[in-house]
């Protein structure tokens, strides 16, 4: 096994057992589990656990010889979803944005499973 897999790896185990954690944490405001709460509060349909699952599907993916773009892809709507802003940010490349996208997720996620 390549290092590129061993890290894959251990990703998708960290995703997974942060899918996992969610799935049995509670919120204290609303009573839910924390992973089917929205993916961020500007109205979305699309909850952690969706969020979750597609990334790590999407690593999954790249494990099995994704190519770059279609993996950059991936990721651009892991962010953004299927929307023209994706399509744009794909355009003009910007990797920053879908990063700072992508980390405002995983803060999200731990602020809630800390209030727990």
């Amino acid at each position: 096994m390549t290092k590129f897999n061993e890290k894959l790896d251990d990703v998708i185990c960290d995703l997974s057992d942060v899918k996992k954690t969610l799935h049995f944490t509670r919120d204290n405001y609303e009573d839910k589990r924390v992973i089917d709460l929205p993916k961020d509060h500007e109205g979305t349909e699309f909850s952690i656990k969706d969020c979750l699952e597609n990334a790590i599907s999407t690593l999954e993916q790249l494990k099995e010889g994704m190519t770059e773009e279609q993996f950059i892809k991936e990721i651009f709507q892991i962010a953004y979803g299927e929307t023209k802003l994706t399509q744009e940010l794909l355009d003009e490349k910007d990797y920053q944005t879908v990063v700072d996208k992508i980390m405002e997720f995983s803060d999200k996620a731990l602020k809630w499973e800390e209030a727990e």
